[in-house]
């Protein structure tokens, strides 16, 4: 005998498919996240979209804030987690493990008010409560760009002693309750500055912002790749047809397939939409 599905049960199948389907039919317009102020990170959710945007101009210490698109809609509004009072950023959701990770320096000392990176888990109830990751994740030092690997593992930049140059990239493995932390070596890692990550969705591709290399088209920052070869990451190559004379940084895979990426421009960030080319 054939089961039959009610219909209520038939509207919820539907409603998990309809989340759970990447946002494809329709060309990504960009300037619908577009202000007078820099936007960067754009990236999925699994309710929306969300970015980082900032209060002032790029460059100049401003106010760093998350904003979510709700599916459907064309307004931003402040994620109901987040904190107003706090300076945050660098949203990264993984829809492998249903789990968000950000910056924030919300119960933060005033006199170190640092960023640290916070996760939080996509449930059948929606969004639980922000937690601050432990020691040795977080440090007295700045962490920046968490993102996280399908396999559990969380990748940041942080400007903690003992690294390589200015800021580094490093991986967090978890073992059992405690978090191992590596740095990614001088493969990746120079005298200037790594900062801004993504893998790519098969993670062997490792793409991040370098500042202060000699060849660098920016001073400020430019976008470098890097592959997985035998469980080590390869020097990093400049991507020098997205780079340009301002910043460039915080490039994104999206569920839709298409890739972003944020260049500075005269004190605003422009987001901007590469092919798979572009990364050859």
């Amino acid at each position: 005998m054939t089961p039959v599905t009610s219909p209520s049960r038939l509207r919820v199948a539907i409603l998990i498919v309809a989340i759970c389907l990447p946002r494809v039919g329709t060309a990504l317009d960009l300037e619908q996240f577009q202000t007078q102020f820099p936007e960067y990170g754009l990236v999925d959710g699994p309710d929306g979209r969300y970015l980082t945007r900032q209060s002032g101009k790029w460059g100049k210490g401003s106010k760093q804030q998350i904003w979510f698109y709700p599916d459907g809609q064309q307004a931003a509004v402040v994620p109901a987690w987040a904190s107003p009072e706090a300076d945050e950023s660098d949203f990264y959701y993984s829809a492998a493990l249903s789990k968000a990770c950000f910056v924030s320096n919300r119960d933060t000392p005033a006199a170190a008010h640092h960023g640290d990176i916070w996760c939080l888990d996509w449930t059948d109830q929606g969004w639980s409560e922000p937690r601050r990751l432990p020691d040795p994740l977080n440090s007295a030092a700045e962490e920046y760009s968490p993102v996280l690997a399908a396999n559990g593992d969380l990748y940041f930049a942080s400007d903690r002693p003992g690294g390589l140059g200015m800021g580094d990239l490093y991986v967090a493995t978890r073992d059992k309750s405690s978090w191992r932390v590596t740095n990614l070596g001088d493969q990746v890692n120079t005298e200037g500055g790594e900062w801004n990550l993504e893998l790519s969705p098969d993670g062997k591709q490792l793409i991040f912002e370098a500042s202060h290399r000699a060849s660098n088209i920016s001073v400020a920052g430019d976008l470098y790749l890097s592959e997985l070869r035998d469980g080590e990451w390869s020097k990093g190559r400049s991507l020098n047809k997205l780079n340009s004379r301002g910043s460039d940084l915080m490039l994104r895979f999206l569920a839709s397939g298409e890739i972003v990426y944020a260049q500075s421009q005269e004190g605003d960030v422009t987001l901007l939409q590469v092919t798979p080319q572009d990364l050859r």
